[in-house]
């Protein structure tokens, strides 16, 4: 039975672009904005989903369970919800079933999965996966017109060989005075001597 059109248009208004693709036993950190006295946060719930119910439509949802003090506790959360602000995949493992509700009466070793070699991933509401070709094109054309030009290159190395010179003048000049100090020193000692000597 195909869906009215008016309800897919009102539902496509309220759909996330980058729908995160769950499934049972991927370990998930789900953020969620809490707003408490005229003030939003973020509340993190981490744990295994058990399930995954409906499609990528507006009915999806997921289940997830974690351990908290010795007790389990399992949260519900809407696929397309804008209280959900980000997900991430931890880890994923190795399953053989759709729901994993065998998970609720074991503890332990027992409750542990065999860990999948899928990498680790995040969705985040707004984030893009793929730019378009315009939008690739216009970063291209404002990287290269901020780039700085080969003028600008030689106008710096310019600047510093100014600088390089007048530092290498001032030393000079400062070396030549303290040899002129130094020769007047040994004159004024050589004066010295002669006077003792002409007093003996």
């Amino acid at each position: 039975m195909s869906k009215n059109p008016m309800i897919s248009l009102v539902e496509s208004k309220h759909l996330k672009k980058n729908a995160p693709v769950l499934k049972p036993g991927d370990v998930v950190r789900v953020h969620q904005r809490i707003v408490e006295a005229g003030k939003e946060r973020i509340q993190v719930f981490e744990g295994l989903i058990i399930s995954v119910s409906g499609s990528k439509g507006m009915d999806g949802s997921f289940a997830v369970r974690r351990i908290a003090s010795g007790v389990g506790v399992e949260r519900i959360f809407a696929l397309h919800s804008p209280k959900i602000a980000k997900i991430e995949r931890v880890k994923s493992s190795r399953v053989r079933r759709a729901k994993l509700y065998y998970i609720r009466e074991l503890t332990g070793r027992k409750a542990r999965l065999k860990a999948n070699s899928l990498k680790s991933e995040a969705w985040e509401e707004g984030m893009m996966l793929e730019e378009p070709e315009d939008e690739k094109a216009d970063d291209i054309e404002n990287d290269e017109a901020d780039a700085p030009k080969d003028d600008d290159f030689e106008t710096v190395a310019e600047v510093a060989n100014d600088e390089s010179s007048t530092q290498d003048d001032n030393e000079v000049s400062e070396a030549e005075e303290k040899t002129d100090e130094e020769v007047i020193e040994t004159d004024e000692v050589k004066e010295d001597q002669k006077k003792s000597i002409d007093k003996e």
